[in-house]
This record gives structure tokens, sequence and C-alpha cells, in this order.
């Protein structure tokens, strides 16, 4: 979802910037519910206040909907075909190499210096290896990230 809304949003249309995007997709996470609604929420919200969002979330779900529909209509005449299975896991493998792309393009923004690198490896290694809940490293991300621009803005540690 992040390139497509990259594309689509940034570079073709030019109403956000990525790091407007790239802010919007982090806030869609931790709030609860589909991320890519989320996103169309905020993005909508800043192009056209209140209903340009109500018109983005609709553009969203819309299109789902009507297909998730329609497959369920014939899916029970679908299951079992072996072409079927074989399209279902060739776009499981695309879907795979989206994510990919978005993690990637993510570091990229998010990760700028050691700091951030140890706090993103380690919020990593705590929520996949460790099982501690999402909202912790989140909180502590976001306490580090204040203290430091803080710390930056008040000049605090610096020899001059």
């Amino acid at each position: 979802m992040l390139p497509i809304l990259e594309h689509e949003a940034g570079k073709k249309r030019g109403w956000l910037d990525k790091q407007e995007l790239l802010d919007f997709f982090a806030m869609g996470q931790t709030l609860p519910g589909i991320i890519a609604v989320n996103v169309a929420t905020f993005c909508g919200n800043k192009l056209a206040g209140f209903w340009g969002g109500l018109a983005a979330v609709l553009g969203v779900i819309c299109p789902s909907v009507i297909v998730i529909t329609v497959i369920a209509m014939f899916m029970s005449a679908l299951m079992g075909n072996p072409f079927v299975e074989k399209i279902l896991f060739g776009m499981n493998i695309g879907v795979a190499a989206l994510l990919v792309s978005a993690v990637i393009e993510m570091l990229k923004k998010a990760v700028v210096d050691l700091v951030t690198a140890l706090l993103a490896a380690a919020a990593f290694v705590s929520v996949a290896f460790f099982g501690l809940n999402n909202l912790i490293p989140l909180a502590v991300g976001l306490a580090a990230g204040l203290t430091i621009k803080w710390r930056v803005k008040n000049k605090i540690g610096s020899r001059k």
C-alpha cells in the first residue's frame, strides 16, 4: 500500500510529500482498524477536511467490498481448482515483495542515525522475539524522540 500511495498521492498528484505520508502511515498503524482506511482518512482530511476524509474512506472501502462480494459468490466453485490455487500462491509472493519494499522505504526515512537504528532494532527484537506489546516500544520511541528533540532545541549536551 505504501508504494502505491507514495506514487499516487505523492509523485503523480503532489498531494503529500514522503514525510507526511510516512507520518500518516505510522499513525495509521498505531490506531485500531484497517491501516489503509486510517491512512486514507488522514490524507483525505488533510486535503479537504471532514468530507475529504469521508470520500477517501469510501474510495478505499468500496472497491474491496465489491471485489470480495463477487469472489465470495464464486468461491465454492473455484475452491480446489489447481489453476486458482497457483494464482493465489503467486499473489502471496507479490504481496510479500510489496511488504519488503515498504519496510525498506520506511527504514530509509525513519532510521537516520545510530540512536534511531538502535531504537528500531530494539523494538523489532522485543516485539518479534520476546512478544512485547507493540505499545511499549512505541511509547519508548516517542519518549526518546521527544527527549532528543527537546535536547537539540535547548542545545543541551553541545560543546559550544
